[in-house]
């Protein structure tokens, strides 16, 4: 009489390794970078455009009448939600 005893075997995938291989894993990759890219370049122009208008109302705000500071104000708050905006939908 033959007995057979049944011993599981356990395996492990690396599913990294696996995504690696697979060119259009590779693909997506890459276009999610150049996707993240230019979002980080449109970010730092809305920064960069930031640091300009703060630097002009600092020049302009102590010497300014009361409706212009408050334009300028205005404008400062509107481009902070700009950015704000921009980064939490895109």
């Amino acid at each position: 009489m033959n007995f057979f005893i049944f011993t599981p075997h356990i395996a492990y995938v690396d599913t990294g390794k696996l995504m690696v291989g697979f060119s259009k894993a590779n693909n997506v990759d890459k276009e999610v970078k150049v996707e993240d890219d230019a979002w980080h370049a449109q970010l730092k122009v809305l920064a960069d455009s930031l640091n300009t208008q703060m630097m002009t109302m600092s020049k302009e705000y102590n010497t300014a009448p009361p409706a212009k500071k408050k334009e300028l104000q205005d404008m400062l708050s509107a481009r902070n939600q700009q950015i704000n905006n921009f980064k939490c939908t895109t």
